[in-house]
C-alpha cells in the first residue's frame, strides 16, 4: 500500500498515512464533447467535486495522444463540477478518468 504525505487544511497539519485510509476517494469518467467547447473551455458535471477538494485527472489510455495535443488541463473546479481548458480544440470527444479525494 502506498504511503502519502498530505495536508489538512481544517487542521492546518501534515500527516502522513497509508491511502486507503488517509483520505476517502471516489472515481468518475466523463466525456469532453468536441462539440461542446466554447471559448476554449467546457465545464462538466463531477459528482463529489468540490471547490477545495483534491481532484486528480488523466485521459483514458485511448485518448492519451489527441489529450496531450490539445494540451487540455482542468482549470477549475466547483461543487459537483470541473472545467477545462484547451490550447488546441480538440476534433473528437474524450473519455477522462477523474480521483477524488477528501
Amino acid at each position: 500500500m502506498a504511503r502519502i504525505k498530505y495536508y489538512d487544511s481544517d487542521t492546518q497539519q501534515w500527516f502522513y498515512g497509508d491511502m486507503a485510509v488517509a483520505r476517502t476517494y471516489s472515481t468518475a469518467t466523463v466525456t469532453l464533447a468536441s462539440a461542446d467547447w466554447n471559448n476554449s473551455t467546457q465545464t462538466v458535471t463531477v459528482n463529489g467535486v468540490t471547490a477545495d477538494n483534491l481532484v486528480l485527472v488523466a485521459p483514458a489510455p485511448t485518448d492519451f495522444t489527441a489529450y496531450g495535443s490539445a494540451e487540455i488541463r482542468a482549470t477549475a473546479q466547483a461543487t459537483n463540477s470541473l472545467t477545462f481548458t484547451c490550447t488546441n480544440t480538440p476534433t473528437a470527444d474524450l473519455t477522462v478518468n477523474i480521483a477524488i479525494w477528501g
